[in-house]
């Protein structure tokens, strides 16, 4: 006879609430895309300037436009004028608790970022890049403009982030 379907429950989902509207407002907006699966739709720093030896605070703001298969890790780099990554995190969303395999479409993901920075950081001008990859395999995904052109694997912000003596 026919093989008998096997049925998986798989994870518990327990929905986050979104962020106000009133809070996205104050983030900063960006609207790219990864893979045309997710879009990271604003940012928020909590500071521009720093010292060696502070955290640095990154609150990134996705949206999920397609269903997504896989949990993707995200990796956020402070990098130095030269491209050097001077400090690094790498994790899934909400550390883990809210792999993007789970999201529903259309919804608002708040996912914040703490960047240690090292003791001996020199001063000077860094920048933030962030980007998702799977694992373990390590594959980026292709990151997509508002023209729908996959150009890169990363997103460089604008601001720079000074790190004053």
């Amino acid at each position: 006879g026919k093989p008998i379907p096997v049925v998986s429950l798989g994870a518990f989902k327990v929905s986050m609430p979104s962020p106000s509207l009133a809070e996205l407002q104050t983030a900063r907006e960006v609207n790219i895309r990864w893979n045309n699966q997710i879009s990271l739709i604003a940012y928020a720093l909590d500071k521009h300037y720093s010292r060696a030896g502070d955290t640095l605070r990154l609150m990134l703001y996705w949206q999920s436009i397609a269903k997504i298969e896989k949990d993707y890790t995200v990796f956020v780099h402070l990098i130095d004028s030269q491209g050097n990554i001077r400090a690094q995190r790498d994790m899934q969303p909400r550390a883990g608790a809210y792999p993007t395999s789970i999201w529903d479409v259309g919804e608002i993901v708040r996912d914040e970022y703490v960047l240690d920075l090292p003791s001996g950081l020199a001063p000077g001008e860094y920048r933030l890049v962030i980007g998702l990859y799977e694992y373990p395999s390590l594959t980026r995904v292709a990151v997509q403009n508002v023209d729908g052109e996959a150009n890169s694997d990363y997103l460089l912000f604008d601001e720079i982030i000074r790190v004053v003596p």
